[in-house]
């Protein structure tokens, strides 16, 4: 194949090798504000919930703060911890990421307890992050449970980051959180909030590692942009893809969707009961391997309940 640049004048080559030099130095300058922009937020997060805690350990230590107070300062130390705990979390997983060291387990992933648990674990913590104000909202469109084939952790990782976000971002209204079938092949997961919002030139850059959304109206919120990374690159991980709709001043929708494997109506403890009987009967009526034959009149009752124990 012939080179395509051996057919240009002179004058053309030297244009475009400017305009690569231009490019080279455009993506370094980008490269070096972006790698100082992280240090100052990971400085800034590290630092803002480490004297936080240190400054409310010191006050407990005053022998003449009330219960009141002293319950007020363990809390702040608490909720000071998990969000510090939450930021090494991130910067790990990212490095995991990076480096390819994510392992995919699959392992069948009852949908419906999951997201229960998950909307129950943030209605009991919402209030000591200052969100208690802020109902969480979950949306089943089937009666039934079902079992998709996947890595329920990192998937439970990604739904919290994201509900994380949402929270994060919302003043006031609510959180929904919900999934839907595709068809027989695929499962849609979504979370859903009455936030800020993201402008539609921002939804391709947020997904990026270590970038936020800028403008004073996030100026004031705290975070180290590696979260969103860290989801997408999971969803991908998991056979699927991630989107994003959103409106200034109405909200965001997060959405991503994995193949199913696997679904599963859930069995009912009846349904189990019969399933264990049956086959504890078919142990007993199966014939010994010495030829000896036990026939159904012979097997009494004691005997089923001695195979139920």
């Amino acid at each position: 194949m012939a080179n395509h640049y051996g057919t240009l004048k002179k004058e053309e080559l030297i244009v475009i090798v400017k305009e690569l030099e231009e490019e080279l130095r455009y993506r370094s300058k980008e490269a070096d504000e972006l790698k100082e922009s992280f240090l100052t937020n990971i400085s800034h997060e590290i630092r803002t919930p480490m004297n936080a805690i240190i400054g409310f350990s010191g006050l407990l230590k005053d022998k003449l703060v009330a219960e009141e107070e002293k319950d007020m300062f363990i809390n702040g130390i608490i909720e000071s911890s998990q969000k510090l705990m939450n930021t090494i979390d991130n910067i790990v997983q990212a490095a995991r990421i990076e480096s390819n060291q994510i392992k995919i387990k699959k392992v069948p992933c009852l949908v419906q307890d999951m997201m229960n648990g998950l909307c129950d674990s943030y209605e009991n913590i919402k209030g000591n992050i200052g969100k208690g104000h802020i109902s969480i909202k979950l949306a089943t469109p089937i009666n039934k449970e079902i079992s998709i084939l996947t890595d329920a952790i990192l998937l439970k990782q990604v739904l919290s980051n994201l509900i994380d976000n949402a929270l994060k971002f919302t003043e006031n209204g609510h959180v929904e959180v919900g999934y839907e079938l595709i068809g027989d092949t695929h499962i849609h997961f979504y979370v859903k909030d009455t936030g800020i919002g993201i402008p539609d030139s921002k939804f391709k850059m947020i997904f990026e590692k270590f970038r936020q959304v800028e403008g004073h109206l996030t100026k004031k919120y705290s975070g180290l942009g590696v979260g969103l990374f860290n989801s997408y690159r999971l969803i991908r991980l998991l056979g699927g893809d991630m989107g994003v709709k959103s409106s200034i001043g109405i909200g965001s929708k997060f959405f991503f969707k994995l193949p199913v494997n696997l679904s599963l109506e859930k069995e009912t403890p009846k349904e189990k009961s019969l399933e264990i009987e049956n086959l504890n009967l078919n142990r007993i009526l199966k014939p010994k391997t010495n030829g000896t034959k036990i026939s159904k009149e012979k097997i009494s009752v004691k005997n089923l309940k001695s195979n139920r124990a």
